[in-house]
């Protein structure tokens, strides 16, 4: 079953959950990357 963001066809709101999910992963996955991306943004 799909989320119900993806379903509601509002694209804004799709970017949005696709960015948080991509940096989900990320953190979960390359915690190293992480760490250099939120040290560059600040």
């Amino acid at each position: 079953a799909a989320p119900a963001v993806l379903l509601s066809g509002h694209h804004e709101n799709i970017r949005a959950w696709r960015l948080a999910q991509a940096e989900r992963i990320t953190r979960e996955r390359r915690p190293d990357l992480w760490d250099r991306y939120v040290a560059s943004a600040k």
